[in-house]
């Protein structure tokens, strides 16, 4: 009964690494591509989300969607983690982009045990671990990105003469949905 669930290649550190690698041998290998269901990795690192992967699986399977399934909240501001979501979507041409662990908590354990190591601090909302929260600045950056981009909707070109300002836009394509920008 499950014969509509595909495949996923897992989650390399960032698109360029599964361009690098991951891509070529799904696209090789024709079982592998046959039973993928959606392309899929990290999306870690400024600069480090090209679309090499991506367009090498829609060589072959032009119909899958990409979906980054953790990038890092960075310093919370849009020099940073805004930029790396928008390097995402235009760069490594992703249809979805979810960032990593959405809710912390100061009890967060490395493999070794030891507190505090998360390599990607930043969250939306930190718990206190007593009942009390924080709502922090990545999720008002996140929700200004996710209510533009909505479900039907298209990745549209956008380009600004100033390089200090940068700009995601997605166009209405035929949904319900009006075109939307975030600047």
């Amino acid at each position: 009964g499950l014969q509509d669930v595909g495949l996923a290649p897992g989650e390399p550190s960032n698109w360029d690494t599964f361009g690098r690698w991951y891509a070529y041998f799904i696209y090789a290998d024709p079982v592998a591509s046959k039973n993928l269901g959606l392309i899929t990795s990290h999306g870690f690192g400024l600069g480090m989300n090209g679309s090499l992967g991506v367009d090498t699986i829609h060589q072959v399977r032009p119909e899958l969607h990409a979906w980054t399934t953790s990038l890092s909240w960075g310093r919370m501001d849009a020099s940073s983690f805004v930029e790396v979501v928008r390097q995402n979507i235009y760069n490594a041409k992703l249809n979805a982009v979810i960032p990593w662990c959405y809710i912390q908590t100061d009890d967060w354990r490395l493999n070794d045990g030891k507190p505090g190591g998360d390599p990607n601090p930043g969250t939306a909302i930190w718990l206190d671990g007593k009942g009390g929260y924080n709502v922090l600045p990545g999720y008002y950056l996140f929700k200004q990105l996710s209510r533009a981009g909505q479900p039907g909707m298209a990745v549209a070109d956008v380009s600004s003469s100033d390089p200090n300002i940068q700009l995601i836009a997605f166009a209405s394509n035929g949904s319900k949905n009006r075109d939307a920008f975030v600047v």
